[in-house]
C-alpha cells in the first residue's frame, strides 16, 4: 500500500459534487476499525464524509473476509474489532456488498 494519503482537509473537497459509489477495500476497513492503525483518523474522517454526502460504499464479500481475517489474526488479534466491522457491514443499509462467489456448501 502506498504511504501517500490525501490530506483529510481535502477529502470533503474531493467528494464535493461526487455522485455514485465508492469501493471500500480491506485496508480501509482495517484502518477504520483499528484505533492503533496510523491511518485510523484518516479512515474515520473519510468514512464520515462518504456517509455524510450520501455516497454508497461498495465492497465485496471477499473484501469482508480479508479484513475480518486480518483483524482476527496474530498481528492485530482483536476479535472485538472484527465483530464491530461485521456489525457495521451488516447493519449499515447504505453499504452494498457484492457477492462474488457463493459461500458455504453447494447443493
Amino acid at each position: 500500500m502506498s504511504n501517500r494519503m490525501i490530506p483529510s482537509s481535502q477529502i470533503s473537497e474531493i467528494l464535493e459534487g461526487y455522485i455514485g459509489e465508492i469501493f471500500v477495500d480491506a485496508s480501509f476497513w482495517i484502518a477504520l476499525m483499528n484505533v492503533r492503525d496510523e491511518r485510523y483518523n484518516h479512515a474515520r474522517y473519510t468514512w464520515e464524509a462518504i456517509i455524510g454526502r450520501g455516497l454508497q460504499p461498495v465492497t465485496t464479500n471477499w473484501t469482508h473476509f480479508e479484513a475480518l481475517t486480518l483483524l482476527n489474526g496474530r498481528v492485530v488479534a482483536r476479535h472485538d474489532w472484527a465483530l464491530n466491522l461485521l456489525d457495521l457491514v451488516q447493519h449499515t443499509t447504505s453499504i452494498e456488498t457484492q457477492q462474488h462467489l457463493k459461500t458455504g456448501p453447494s447443493k
